[in-house]
């Protein structure tokens, strides 16, 4: 008999608990074909900082409900200073990115491009808590862009995958 693994790690305030679990790879328990059970992202990350907290306070506002894609992005930037990451999604689902900086970043603007380079998405304030929600159509690896439009200093980013 051919038996399955799966092991599964977690993380929380009391420490960190794992186990590993077998079975008969008969049984029924794997995700549906095409579909793969994402990795869980603390929102915010672990930390319990200023730009943690700014995080998830802006989860609170623009993407509650939303599971974290990634994990907490972070990143030092100067005025006109560019900082890019990817990701992937897929086709037809909704996400939110959320940026926020430290106090000393007076305006940070947030792009969104997909897999071919193409602006998709874009936020529209002049602070620096930027967020943009986008749904795309193609699946592949996009990218967010950050820029320090005016300000120094460091930055968070997390996107969220959001509910149907």
């Amino acid at each position: 008999m051919t038996k399955r693994w799966s092991i599964m790690i977690a993380a929380g305030v009391l420490g960190v608990v794992a186990g590993v679990q077998g079975q008969a790879a008969d049984e029924t328990t794997a995700d549906p074909p095409g579909e793969t059970t994402a990795p869980a992202f603390a929102i915010g990350g672990e930390g319990t900082g200023f730009l943690p907290r700014e995080i998830r306070r802006l989860h609170g506002l623009h993407a509650a409900g939303g599971t974290a894609l990634q994990a907490i992005v972070l990143a030092n930037l100067r005025t006109n200073e560019r900082h890019d990451t990817t990701f992937t999604v897929r086709g037809g689902q909704c996400y939110q990115a959320i940026a926020a900086g430290m106090p000393s970043a007076r305006e940070l603007d947030l792009y969104v491009f997909d897999p071919f380079g193409q602006q998709r998405a874009r936020d529209q304030g002049h602070d620096a808590t930027p967020h943009t929600r986008f749904c795309p159509s193609v699946a592949g690896q996009w990218r967010v862009q950050l820029h320090m439009f005016n300000g120094y200093g460091r930055l968070a980013l997390q996107v969220f995958l959001l509910p149907r």
